[in-house]
């Protein structure tokens, strides 16, 4: 993906982490530099979390852009984010994504593609959350998507992730709202700190591999045996 961005519209912020220069491109001339100083912060801990848990990020650029657009998505080394979703963990979510789907490659048209490239994703972007900010903000997270999966059950059929076919929306509630909400009940119940270790496990023995839903849910499986059961029946 190309982006001519013009100069005199956008403004660069740049900074450095220990693993590539950051460049933020803004059109919004009301952030100071407090805001920027406090993003700069955030997004150097994100890429510290995953490169330590996962991997190094591989590249030696990474360009974040904040304008308006019809949502937000990721290229390898570049994550476009709606401004109105860019104070949010949405901009997280994008930078999970060099590692998930980008590090770790995910298999296209696969039964379960989204439960990898984006529920799993979203799970690690609040897992980032949770070591960042505290229990406390992670919980009003999950709260809000237990809320609104709540809210499409009222008005909609309940569907399995390995229902979910290409077309559909990655943000659809099953995938952004109702897996996330399972994995989290698991790791609640397996203990965080054991349950996310075994997922970055997972992804490290994938780098380099094309990964598939089927392959990461015969890990759970494999790992935690019986305790796994609830999970696998209700995804």
């Amino acid at each position: 993906m190309f982006l001519f961005l013009d100069k005199n519209l956008f403004k660069q912020i740049f900074f450095s982490s220990s693993y590539c220069s950051i460049h933020i491109h803004t059109a919004n001339g009301s952030y100071t530099n407090d805001d920027f100083n406090r993003l700069e912060k955030k997004i150097k801990n994100c890429i510290d979390y995953f490169s330590y848990h996962i991997a190094p990020y591989r590249y030696l650029r990474l360009d974040i852009v904040e304008m308006n657009w019809y949502g937000s998505t990721y290229q390898d080394g570049l994550a476009i984010v709606d401004k109105k979703e860019f104070k949010t963990y949405t901009l997280f979510h994008e930078l999970t994504h060099e590692w998930i789907g980008g590090i770790i490659s995910i298999k296209e048209n696969s039964d379960g593609e989204f439960l990898i490239r984006e529920s799993l994703n979203e799970y690690l972007n609040l897992q980032y959350l949770r070591h960042a900010e505290g229990d406390s903000l992670y919980r009003v997270a999950i709260d809000k998507y237990t809320g609104l999966y709540n809210d499409f059950l009222e008005d909609n059929a309940d569907m399995t992730i390995m229902s979910i076919k290409k077309y559909v929306h990655s943000t659809h509630p099953i995938i952004m709202y109702k897996q996330v909400i399972l994995l989290d009940k698991l790791a609640k119940k397996i203990g965080y700190e054991e349950f996310n270790n075994s997922v970055f496990q997972f992804l490290r023995n994938r780098i380099g591999l094309l990964t598939e839903a089927a392959q990461f849910l015969n890990f759970l499986k494999k790992t935690y045996g019986t305790q796994v059961e609830n999970y696998l029946k209700a995804i």
